[in-house]
């Protein structure tokens, strides 16, 4: 239960018994009060309450309560912490008691909400105004102990009555409020970013050496469409920019496998005139053998959306990436896939921007506590769905034996682990 008048998220005793949430963070006895400003909490301590809202798992400092009518309550520290807007719509607003409205009067009128403490948006009733002629502006107004007082004014020369229980407005709860709509995610992929670092790439090109200015291919049809969605959309995320350049290297479309276009840059002439970097990337066999030394045996791997496309160009050069549409000269503002050293750059980039990213304990613990299965049932459960069995398949001869670990899913097979 969702409860904006609620300054702390809480859940019952009895929920707390039920779930993996053993550990509290402080034991101390205290009573709360709810919001109507009498009902009594009794807190019996403090934990960090794990919440899963679709794919995603949110956490809060809750208190845990002898009794509860629900199994969870989350407060406003819940919907502050994760900035999400509320707009749903509540149940329509009834005058408490009947009322006449004298001629060209305003009156303040007291009516029954259905929640008990809020800001929300009230909307006048349109049936309402459709058989009285009463003025009642749409506005922002606090709720307090499930009531609103609400202005409404009498234009005509004639008395106006209201009865009981009429319903005057219907509310919304205000989208300055955090929404619900949207649940923030650990890693959110949907808008480009550029990191945050002192590194640029960088583009030195030969003293003495013209500039590359080359012809831009011809779109037409499909193809035309597809560059310009994709040229503003660039655009539009600030991943490139206008130019104004001696500089143009030609843009190309190729397929996708997946359907669509990818836009391609031909920098062999740039790349001619462009001075090597020093800079040594990684050796593969070295890196192995570092993380080897018998020491480590769990692995995390970080992958970044569209990482060119996270770090930035020097300012200085990036008129050098230059490339004609529609008439336009465009440059890149991030780093470009077919421009020289770019995994140079990116390698010296990533340390800087990664520095700091430490698996957090709690979470390490868990994998390491888990029991290692013993039985295909087992594994069946560990992977968590039954309707994707795994099967094992051995082979052996005088000699020697091996056996491969398989899981069918969707029409494929997969091969989680062989061993001989």
């Amino acid at each position: 239960m969702i409860e904006t008048g609620a300054t702390n998220s809480s859940i019952p005793e009895r929920t707390h018994r039920q779930t993996k949430h053993k550990k509290f963070i402080s034991k101390n006895h205290q009573k709360l009060i709810l919001a109507d400003g009498h009902s009594p909490l009794d807190v019996i301590g403090k934990l960090e309450l794990d919440i899963k809202l679709r794919s995603t798992v949110t956490t809060i400092q809750a208190v845990v309560v002898k009794h509860l009518s629900v199994e969870c309550l989350l407060g406003t520290d819940y919907i502050n912490k994760y900035k999400m807007n509320i707009d749903a719509v509540i149940d329509p607003v009834r005058l408490i008691n009947s009322v006449i409205i004298s001629p060209y009067e305003e009156y303040s009128l007291n009516v029954s909400a259905g929640i008990s403490k809020a800001t929300v948006i009230f909307e006048s009733s349109f049936n309402l105004k459709q058989q009285i002629p009463l003025l009642m502006a749409n506005a922002l107004i606090n709720v307090h102990h499930h009531t609103i007082t609400i202005p409404l004014y009498n234009p005509s020369p004639y008395p106006q009555y209201l009865s009981k229980e009429i319903i005057l407005e219907t509310f919304r709860l205000s989208t300055d409020d955090p929404d619900f709509s949207t649940t923030p995610k650990p890693f959110d992929n949907s808008k480009s970013t550029v990191a945050t670092t002192t590194l640029v790439h960088t583009i030195k090109t030969k003293d003495n050496q013209s500039p590359p200015f080359d012809k831009q291919y011809s779109y037409y049809g499909e193809k035309k469409t597809a560059l310009e969605k994709i040229i503003n959309k660039l655009l539009a995320a600030g991943q490139i920019g206008e130019a104004h350049s001696q500089y143009k290297s030609p843009a190309f479309l190729v397929g996708k496998p997946s359907g669509g276009h990818r836009l391609v840059m031909n920098y062999k002439r740039l790349n001619d005139i462009t001075i090597k970097d020093g800079f040594d990337l990684p050796n593969m066999e070295e890196t192995i053998q570092q993380l080897g030394h018998g020491k480590n045996h769990y692995f995390s791997k970080l992958d970044l959306k569209s990482g060119f496309w996270q770090f930035s160009i020097d300012k200085k050069d990036r008129h050098k990436t230059a490339f004609s549409a529609f008439g336009k000269l465009y440059q890149w503002n991030v780093l470009r896939q077919g421009l020289k050293h770019t995994p140079s750059s990116f390698q010296r980039i990533m340390p800087q921007s990664s520095d700091g990213i430490q698996p957090l304990n709690e979470k390490v613990q868990a994998i390491l506590n888990l029991a290692e299965p013993k039985a295909l049932k087992q594994a069946n459960e560990f992977v968590g769905n039954d309707s994707k069995p795994i099967s094992l398949t051995t082979d052996f001869s005088i000699i020697g034996i091996s056996g491969v670990l398989q899981q069918e899913n969707e029409g494929h097979t997969r091969h989680l682990h062989y061993d001989s």
